[in-house]
């Protein structure tokens, strides 16, 4: 019977400085600089709010020797970052400690190339960072550490983790992410906006990302939209407000946020207006993404519903042909049909939340 050791929640100075293998059957290492900025870009936006859990990794000990089954990607790039940090000289402790993997060769040719470039890039990147995130990454950002005996044992339950359960879809991130923004948000608030995003169809919610405000936020600007993946989700990261720098453009945002605020104090009738939030403008994390969705999820179905009183007000000479088209659902089946028929009810859902305050009422 294989020995799996009590799971440990370890820092990232704990980790970096490990006696940790790579062992020859791990693919090679091919974080793209995408997946270094999305670390990195987290490190930041979450050193103000310590600690942070970055995930879990899985080590086969083997004879007190250890080595890596699952998150190498992630622990090469962390021992890129605090190897760039440490010479960068933002930290004096740095001279205190060594990083053993650094003393690796690394054979595989994919692994060196990606290496090298993602620490280029790094070096770039810190800039970004002061003492005190430098202090967050190394002292405040745990992981969680499973050691297992048992080779098979290890490759058994890093399949369990990653290959039985069904993959998140990008919005479940996206729920994930706001959550951790709703910093300031009260208990009930946070238990409501879970409450709301749970009792929605998962189905609604794929679509509402992924077929509307996804390509709304990339054809408003000009680009193509394809398939939205976990790889888009940044798209969906705002500004949370109250936690960053004081700059000009954040003052309209902070404005309006502190006015409903007291405006909840006052409204006898608890019906307060909606934080103004447009499709294609910057997103506001945390309780304000979760208000922004349910609206969002109101108004698409009351444009996709063409027998809704809101169609029945645009029934002219000129439009009659194409809303009784549309309710016969004709051609419909075709592709080209369908992406057309997107592209109308895009059309009408971005020119309504613009220009009509009085479209998809808020529901009570």
């Amino acid at each position: 019977m294989a020995k799996v050791y009590p799971p440990e929640i370890i820092t990232v100075q704990t980790l970096v400085t490990s006696q940790i293998k790579i062992p020859n059957y791990q693919r090679p290492y091919k974080w793209r600089i995408k997946n270094v900025d999305d670390l990195i870009n987290d490190i930041i936006t979450f050193s103000s709010n310590p600690p942070y859990r970055l995930g879990t990794i899985i080590l086969h000990r083997s004879n007190d020797k250890l080595e890596i089954v699952d998150g190498q990607q992630r622990l090469l790039t962390l021992v890129l970052i605090v190897k760039a940090i440490c010479e960068s000289e933002l930290m004096k402790e740095c001279d205190s400690f060594s990083i053993p993997l650094l003393e690796e060769e690394f054979p595989n040719s994919i692994t060196r190339e990606n290496l090298i470039r993602n620490y280029q890039h790094i070096l770039s990147r810190i800039k970004d960072f002061n003492l005190e995130i430098a202090n967050f990454l190394l002292y405040e950002c745990e992981l969680i550490k499973i050691s297992i005996d048992t080779i098979g044992e290890a490759f058994q339950f890093f399949d369990s983790q990653n290959s039985r359960g069904k993959p998140l879809n990008p919005h479940n991130l996206l729920k994930a992410y706001h959550l951790r923004e709703m910093n300031g948000a009260s208990t009930m608030e946070k238990m409501e906006a879970v409450k709301n995003w749970d009792n929605t169809d998962s189905g609604k919610l794929i679509n509402l990302f992924g077929n509307n405000l996804y390509k709304i936020k990339k054809w408003s600007k000009g680009k193509s939209a394809m398939n939205f993946t976990t790889d888009e989700i940044d798209v969906f990261k705002g500004i949370t407000l109250n936690q960053m720098k004081n700059y000009p453009y954040l003052k309209s945002y902070e404005m309006n946020n502190t006015f409903l605020k007291n405006y909840y104090k006052l409204d006898i009738n608890n019906n307060p207006p909606l934080f103004p939030q447009q499709l294609d403008n910057v997103i506001v994390n945390g309780k304000r993404f979760f208000e922004f969705t349910d609206t969002t999820l109101e108004k698409i179905e009351v444009i996709s519903n063409y027998k809704s009183a809101f169609w029945e007000n645009l029934i002219s000479d000129d439009t009659s042909n194409i809303i009784e088209y549309l309710r016969g659902h004709g051609g419909q089946h075709r592709k080209g049909d369908r992406y057309c028929k997107l592209l109308f009810e895009n059309t009408i859902l971005y020119y309504y939340s613009r220009f009509d305050s009085s479209f998809a009422p808020r529901k009570h």
